[in-house]
């Protein structure tokens, strides 16, 4: 629940929206093909006909031949350099897309976008060939440097460090974006459990926060019921710069399910109050017999601080950071008034 730092090894599949152009161009100006042969009579990129005019990709030059039979391959090549220029516009909002593709479109590009990303983004030719001047990397490498040290940017809880518990998830979904499969943007390494369990095959919303292009923690908030010992996730209606946040928001809560899926948590929150508690106290036990009272306040709000930049420090990092750190500011706020008097009392006796 935190904006992730781009850098550019998030962009590492770039170079596929050059094939994902070729692919659809191609349908667009072959359409109706129905052999290999007539396949090897057409005209396209010197690139693509690397693989569809070599015998050895039989898959390959049957799924060119589904994409031709497309129907509305027009209106999906339209689509896909719409949503590829325009995709955090999407995501936000400001632009609207009104066409979508018919149930046999999405059907027949969905076959083979899958097959695309299961089988090509692990093919040493296909990184070759598009994408010449850069060192191949498996799709498992791709994951394990995106997920290097990190949680799941969905939910903040589990981390991805190993590919076992990861899986690339395609934000918009593959079944309604089939043209995304291979975009950059669309691609997210998330924990198994809110790209598995969380199925979002027919499940999606527009617009919504995007973990790459939005600054979630200033939207997304935790508050806390002690009385009850429950957690609940809110957001603002309102954030300079960001639009449309508060649609956004409810729309990411309900689709990762992020209330029911912090409803279990209570003793993460116990557990950031009695670690703040002992701060609180061995800064004072520090410092004991050389405070006055706004001393003492002030060591008590230092104490505060130096742990909401530690969590800060480890955000996307650290299991429920996001969580800590907004229980450290309603921590702050109903701090009991008890324990500061106590630390007075026996200053003032000292």
């Amino acid at each position: 629940m935190w904006k992730s730092n781009i850098t550019n090894y998030y962009k590492v599949y770039k170079f596929t929206d050059k094939f994902t152009n070729d692919v659809l161009m191609w349908a667009c100006e072959n359409r109706g093909i129905s052999s290999v042969e007539e396949i090897e009579k057409t005209t396209m990129s010197d690139e693509l006909a690397v693989f569809a005019k070599n015998k050895k990709y039989t898959r390959f030059r049957k799924e060119m031949i589904n994409v031709s039979k497309c129907e509305e391959i027009i209106k999906a090549h339209y689509l896909f350099n719409l949503y590829k220029n325009k995709y955090i516009n999407i995501i936000q909002g400001s632009t609207k897309i009104r066409c979508t593709l018919d149930k046999e479109t999405l059907e027949k590009l969905k076959h083979t976008f899958e097959y695309y990303y299961k089988e090509l983004l692990d093919n040493p030719l296909f990184w070759k060939i598009y994408n010449p001047y850069e060192e191949y990397k498996t799709k498992q490498e791709v994951r394990e440097q995106l997920s290097k040290n990190r949680v799941c940017p969905y939910c903040d809880q589990t981390y991805i460090t190993s590919t076992k518990k990861t899986n690339m998830d395609h934000y918009l979904p593959i079944s309604q974006f089939p043209f995304l499969g291979l975009h950059w943007r669309n691609l997210i390494v998330s924990c198994s459990m809110c790209n598995g369990i969380l199925l979002k095959n027919s499940q999606w919303y527009l617009p919504i926060l995007h973990p790459y292009f939005d600054d979630i923690e200033r939207i997304i908030f935790f508050s806390f019921d002690k009385e009850r010992s429950e957690i609940a996730i809110i957001n603002k209606n309102k954030v300079k710069k960001i639009t449309r946040c508060k649609q956004r928001a409810k729309n990411l809560l309900k689709l990762f399910e992020l209330n029911e899926i912090y409803s279990g948590s209570w003793c993460e929150v116990d557990n950031e109050h009695n670690l703040l508690d002992t701060k609180i106290e061995n800064a004072y036990h520090r410092y004991k017999g050389k405070l006055n009272k706004d001393n003492i306040y002030n060591l008590v709000e230092e104490s505060i601080n130096i742990r909401r930049n530690e969590l800060k420090e480890k955000a996307g990092k650290m299991s429920f950071a996001k969580l800590k750190y907004d229980y450290s500011n309603d921590y702050r706020q109903n701090l009991d008034s008890e324990m500061l008097n106590w630390f007075i009392m026996e200053q003032n006796e000292k």
